[in-house]
């Protein structure tokens, strides 16, 4: 009689699950596609950094608040700025710096001039480069932005709805003209 008899078929197939979980999750490709995250600080400078053998990714990311109306008065009809009213102060990103082993990438205005209330971003390791995810906003106001580039550029730039994953907005860059 087999020895494996005694256990049920559900049983063996979540052990073998388990195992196999294990042995991706210490394997070097596993670390590789694991995210670097960390919360984005509201009013100053965050740095996310991603570091391995022949990798040092960089990005840092400057914010600064500002006073908007409390939660019990409704957002202007009007808005002169990027809040999402979703937080109280506002935070506004200033700018996004992105280094790749030390080297600094040209990093286009466009790639966060219309970013607020950030909450957390992440580096993720893909296949032909990196992603940046950023989440930002709150309830009907919240977006993640992914920012792509590789080592030696930003290629492109999707803001997509949290629930659905729809890409509301797809940005591609050029290679700059000039060496940054």
């Amino acid at each position: 009689m087999n020895r494996l008899s005694n256990y049920s078929h559900g049983s063996v197939k979540l052990a073998i699950f388990s195992l196999g979980v294990i042995v991706y999750l210490f394997s070097p490709d596993a670390a590789s596609s694991l995210p670097y995250q960390d919360s984005v600080n509201p009013n100053g400078e965050t740095i996310i950094q991603m570091k391995k053998v022949n990798v040092d990714v960089t990005v840092e990311i400057f914010t600064h608040e500002i006073a908007i109306a409390g939660p019990n008065v409704p957002a202007p009809f009007d808005r002169v700025t990027n809040c999402t009213y979703s937080r109280y102060p506002c935070s506004l990103v200033d700018r996004v710096s992105i280094s790749f082993n030390g080297i600094p990438l040209y990093v286009p205005r466009s790639v966060f001039a219309d970013l607020a209330d950030v909450d957390t971003g992440q580096i993720i390791k893909l296949k032909d480069g990196f992603e940046i995810s950023l989440d930002c906003g709150d309830a009907s106001e919240s977006t993640i932005v992914k920012i792509y580039f590789d080592k030696n550029r930003v290629k492109s730039r999707a803001v997509l709805d949290p629930g659905s994953g729809y890409v509301m907005q797809e940005t591609s860059y050029s290679k700059p003209l000039v060496k940054y």
